[in-house]
């Protein structure tokens, strides 16, 4: 078995607070709401919307990576050492202030419909986090890897998916009622999330390689 669900879900609601999209979140539900009335309820609409984006997004992936532990069969062991030694790399380096890989912001535009362009915005969001929190999503694809069946591999991946939903709706709805305080929030929040998902991923690379090895 790998990691608990409960980790996954961690490690996507550490996934939100991705440098490529986060820190454009409070703008751009401000610009959706077009200087409406505040309202709660807003927000949770937005991260509704957002959260089924990410769904959309992760499902497939999550199927086609329970599909692909049946196709390398016996060579798992290896998959999974080597991704293992791979994620207390990556770990280190973000331990020590380094990034793995760096993605430039994305932007999407206000549509007519506005849940829609939430939705829209989830699916954007989700795409450029593969690339910003690599790392942190190869703990989901080695933990559905390595479960020992279909449904438990895609339970990681939604998971991790309302792990990324609950954190932009609770920053949904905080910015439709204070941008600038959500704004500060993120801005003190995130470096220490971003050592925390550092020794998430040295912690879960040496269970792994420990774990499989020596294959």
């Amino acid at each position: 078995m790998g990691v608990s669900v409960g980790i996954v879900f961690s490690a996507g609601a550490v996934a939100a607070f991705n440098p490529c999209g986060v820190a454009l979140l409070p703008a751009f539900i401000a610009y959706l709401m077009g200087g409406q009335e505040a309202n709660w309820t807003k927000g949770v609409q937005a991260g509704i919307m957002m959260t089924l984006g990410f769904l959309s997004i992760f499902l497939p992936i999550g199927l086609l990576m329970s599909i692909f532990k049946e196709i390398i069969g016996s060579y798992l062991s290896i998959v999974v050492t080597i991704v293992g030694i791979f994620l207390i790399i990556a770990g280190l380096l973000m331990l020590f202030g380094r990034e793995l890989i760096a993605i430039k912001t994305f932007q999407v535009k206000k549509g007519n419909n506005q849940a829609w362009s939430f939705y829209i915005y989830g699916i954007a969001y989700a795409i450029t986090s593969l690339g910003c929190t690599l790392p942190v999503f190869s703990l989901t694809v080695l933990s559905a890897l390595v479960t020992g069946d279909l449904i438990g591999g895609m339970i990681r991946f939604v998971a991790y998916a309302l792990g990324m939903g609950l954190v932009v709706t609770a920053i949904s709805v905080a910015a439709v009622i204070s941008r600038q305080f959500i704004q500060a929030m993120i801005k003190n929040v995130t470096p220490f999330l971003h050592k925390a998902s550092s020794l998430l991923l040295i912690g879960s690379g040496i269970y792994f390689t420990i774990k499989f090895w020596p294959f």
